[in-house]
């Protein structure tokens, strides 16, 4: 499998997440796509970061 075949995702720890801040920082250490995700109803967002592996 070549570089960039697979999808991975890192969970940066930003409290609270703001998504330009996680937009930013995903790109810049892994250059990827950050989004403010709650990982479930009623709970705090994280940035999740997903980018090519």
């Amino acid at each position: 499998m070549a570089k960039g075949d697979r999808r991975c995702t890192l969970i940066i720890d930003l409290s609270p997440c703001y998504p330009d801040d996680c937009r930013l920082n995903c790109y810049a250490e892994r250059n990827g796509v950050g989004e403010c995700i709650a990982s479930k109803v009623g709970s705090t967002f994280n940035c999740v970061c997903t980018y090519d592996c």
